[in-house]
């Protein structure tokens, strides 16, 4: 039961912060991201770093993916 109460605490931040993104309001995804942070340490954070990489994951498609991966890469490169 304290699983599912920290998985929806996890998925909860996560959705605060696209939601905070898609209204382009920084201030309360960084907010989230804090409360997830010193609720939950490290280890929180990283649960919504994660949750996020999925949700995007699951609408992206494969040529999505691709360009992804190539912007990534040169980043990556130019770093």
């Amino acid at each position: 039961m304290a699983e599912n109460s920290k998985q929806d605490r996890t998925i909860s931040y996560a959705a605060r912060v696209v939601l905070a993104l898609t209204d382009e309001d920084l201030d309360s995804a960084v907010r989230a991201l804090t409360e997830a942070s010193t609720s939950r340490g490290l280890g929180g954070l990283q649960a919504v770093a994660v949750a996020l990489g999925q949700m995007a994951a699951d609408r992206m498609t494969p040529a999505d993916a691709e360009v992804l991966a190539s912007v990534s890469l040169d980043a990556e490169a130019t770093r």
